[in-house]
């Protein structure tokens, strides 16, 4: 019985040995599961941190996007007044143009008249 008893505890002293060194593993892989976890949380803030800085850049973008929006509105009228200015600088030209081509042919007409004036004021000399 004593041989048992010894036996027993022996048996149970190696148990023990071996259960505190599984404990310490155990430890390790926790705190090294902790480190882990710690530099998941810091990259997770870190990662929140770039979207945020993400959201301003993209949302500074749609503001100067809609600035420029506005902005090529202004130049798209500004060009179909220059336009529609165009137009009618170009139809009084065509007006001026055409008025001078008759006012030289009424020139020429009473260029002619006057020649033939003269032709018949030659012909009534005394």
């Amino acid at each position: 019985m004593i041989q048992e008893i010894q036996v027993d505890t022996k048996t149970a002293y190696t148990v023990m040995q071996e259960s505190t060194q599984s404990v310490a593993v155990g430890m390790d892989v926790v705190a090294e599961a902790g480190q882990n976890f710690s530099k998941i949380l810091e990259d997770i803030f870190r990662i929140q941190q770039e979207i945020k800085e993400i959201s301003l850049a993209t949302s500074n973008i749609q503001q100067h996007s809609v600035e420029i929006t506005k902005a090529t509105s202004v130049l798209e009228e500004a060009a179909q007044v220059s336009a529609a200015s165009t137009e009618n600088v170009a139809s009084a030209s065509e007006q001026e143009l055409a008025a001078m081509e008759e006012i030289s042919g009424a020139a020429h007409s009473l260029s002619q008249l006057a020649q033939d004036l003269q032709d018949l004021l030659v012909k009534f000399k005394i």
